[in-house]
């Protein structure tokens, strides 16, 4: 699935682009600032997969292998997603790096079905998991980085 989401649809996307005729960024702005997010998306997206990993589980995932361990130190302290938002953010990345438009616009509508999938499968699955704990976890920790 990974595969898919940081390779298959961001090589399609910028294929479209170019043979559309779409505008391209290209400046020095655009690459530091894309090579700056890249890399704090994959840093943490790799901290979570590290954590996950240490707690026994084999994927971050609750719908394909249940938790054992509610998360809610690292960058779970400040996000109850952040594995998500670190994939958002290292595509907006390799977005700005590469500098197609179309490309620019994946993270939004990646960021869109994330939430969906988080509010109407996971949050669900995991209030059945951890029950009080996980509310409890709710109530301190936004879904992504502000409280809605």
């Amino acid at each position: 699935m990974l595969i898919v989401i940081w390779g298959g649809i961001p090589f399609s996307l910028a294929m479209v682009n170019s043979a559309w005729g779409w505008p391209i960024i290209n400046s020095i702005y655009s690459l530091v600032v894309g090579s700056v997010l890249f890399a704090i998306g994959a840093i943490v997206a790799l901290w979570c997969v590290t954590m996950h990993l240490r707690t026994g589980r084999s994927t971050p995932l609750a719908i394909i292998d249940h938790p054992m361990n509610l998360l809610a130190w690292g960058p779970y302290k400040y996000s109850r997603n952040p594995m998500y938002l670190a994939v958002v953010i290292n595509l907006a990345g390799l977005g700005l790096f590469w500098g197609y438009v179309l490309l620019l616009v994946y993270p939004f509508i990646l960021l869109l079905a994330y939430h969906l999938f988080v509010v109407y499968i996971e949050e669900p699955e995991l209030r059945k998991i951890f029950g009080k704990a996980y509310l409890d976890y709710c109530r301190k920790t936004p879904r992504w980085v502000w409280k809605c």
